[in-house]
């Protein structure tokens, strides 16, 4: 029969030698906190309870009409081009074209996205506050100061107008901080899905080159076209000189 001190002699060798072993091997624990995937989950929620909605408030029911023969010819200036496409806005002919679908770098015609998406979620009368991230950025910009304030409707002009990439980023700062969350890259690919933009990827508001940052001629003039006809603001920005 095993005493009692015996079983304790056996308890201590083990203890003794998994520590050996362990040591030996450098074995070291690592403790996974759950704080990180609780927070991307929540996250998640909210976005599709708050943001996603407002994203979905205008429909588009405007498509393009493709011809397999041009209708004119866009002359030498366009051939040039990587790709264009000339649309008639009323009834979504598109009149001639090239590379209509392919992906490419659109510099600042991203602000089209970030002034529709600041709409959406935002109204034009709201104040944000410039963070010293946006007053930082490279030109394009106004030259926005850390601490002022200025509305979403002033912001909006000095982005469609002097194309002000500071005016972009104090945009997505305070409608991210209106939120509690950083949501904007994110609703403006959202908002692309939703319009059925298959070409198209944002990583920033302002156009700065990436891999994954594109569109094409056609998801362009989709979104030209939706933002004109649908945000009254945007098409009176746009119509000044």
């Amino acid at each position: 029969m095993i005493t009692r001190s015996f079983k304790i002699f056996l308890l201590s060798l083990v203890l003794v030698f998994s520590g050996s072993v362990i040591s030996k091997l450098n074995f070291k624990q690592t403790l996974v906190s759950p704080l990180p995937a609780i927070r991307e989950q929540k996250t998640e929620i909210m976005f599709a309870k708050q943001i996603k909605p407002k994203l979905e408030l205008k429909n588009n029911p405007f498509q393009l009409q493709k011809s397999f023969i041009p209708l004119v010819s866009a002359g030498s200036d366009f051939d040039e081009a990587a790709a264009y496409s000339v649309v008639d806005t009323e009834f979504g002919q598109v009149i001639t074209s090239k590379n209509l679908s392919k992906r490419l770098p659109i510099a600042s015609l991203t602000k089209i996205m970030t002034a529709v998406v600041a709409l959406d979620l935002a109204d034009k009368t709201e104040e944000f506050t410039i963070s010293a991230s946006a007053a930082s950025q490279i030109p394009t910009k106004v030259m926005l100061k850390e601490g002022e304030r200025y509305s979403l409707e002033t912001l909006l002009h000095f982005l469609l107008i002097s194309s002000a990439n500071d005016s972009a980023e104090a945009i997505k700062d305070g409608i991210d901080r209106k939120f509690g969350e950083s949501i904007f890259i994110k609703a403006m690919n959202q908002k692309a899905e939703f319009l059925g933009l298959k070409n198209t990827h944002f990583t920033n508001t302002k156009g700065l080159d990436g891999d994954a940052h594109f569109s094409s001629a056609e998801d362009l003039s989709l979104l030209s076209i939706y933002a004109i006809k649908e945000y009254p603001e945007i098409a009176a920005i746009v119509s000044k000189e």
